[in-house]
């Protein structure tokens, strides 16, 4: 999609869709800002980015949102880390956000980690604030829960491995007309917690962003 005038696109996607070669394209072709989740199935790149964060991982974090409902407690964490020495076009940052989730009593009963990369054109300001961060990642993830769970969980695409050429691209078309033909996203449940929420910590100012556009 074409940008318009003074308007900032940030493009979040999963972990299936972090190559090099997509973010070369959506950096130095369109100009624009990407979010790529790293898991298992680009393990140096995992790695890299998870010996980026563990200092700060390591340190306490202010919650960034915390929801309490459906007998429990929700809370998330989010550090972010200058990244660009990490072999990647045009990264910039690295970032973790911790999941939590606590019964009423306060007793822990999960955690897990997401581990993100940030990349965009240089002179622009980028994604340098965990606050902005966790924003834009939790808005992929509610779309994540509603159309995209049979893909990531039944068919475990962030763990497909095909990389050369457009075969990503193409996979990822496949599965996504193999749900929607089905309708098997219907059923899916969600994962996203009730509203309702403590109050989030301000958030830098939003000149650090402008006039962005998240497409997923």
């Amino acid at each position: 999609m074409p940008a318009r005038a003074g308007e900032r696109v940030v493009v979040t996607m999963d972990a299936a869709h972090t190559q090099r070669d997509t973010a070369e394209y959506l950096v130095a072709e369109r100009g624009f800002t990407y979010i790529m989740t790293t898991k298992g199935n680009q393990p140096t790149l995992l790695k890299s980015v998870f010996t980026a964060c563990l200092p700060l991982v390591k340190t306490r974090a202010r919650p960034h949102c915390r929801r309490t409902g459906r007998g429990r407690i929700n809370r998330w964490s989010t550090w972010i880390t200058d990244a660009t020495e990490i072999d990647f076009p045009h990264v910039r940052t690295g970032g973790c956000i911790r999941r939590e989730t606590f019964n009423l009593a306060g007793d822990r009963t999960s955690k897990e980690y997401a581990w993100t990369i940030t990349g965009s054109p240089i002179g622009e300001g980028g994604i340098t604030h965990a606050e902005h961060l966790h924003k834009l990642v939790r808005e992929h993830w509610g779309i994540e829960n509603k159309s995209h769970y049979v893909r990531d969980t039944t068919w475990r695409e962030d763990a497909h491995q095909a990389y050369s050429g457009s075969g990503p691209q193409t996979m990822a078309t496949l599965r996504k007309i193999a749900a929607e033909s089905s309708d098997s996203t219907a059923s899916a449940p969600s994962n996203e917690p009730p509203n309702g929420s403590a109050a989030a910590p301000s958030a830098p100012s939003p000149s650090s962003l402008p006039n962005a556009t998240t497409i997923t």
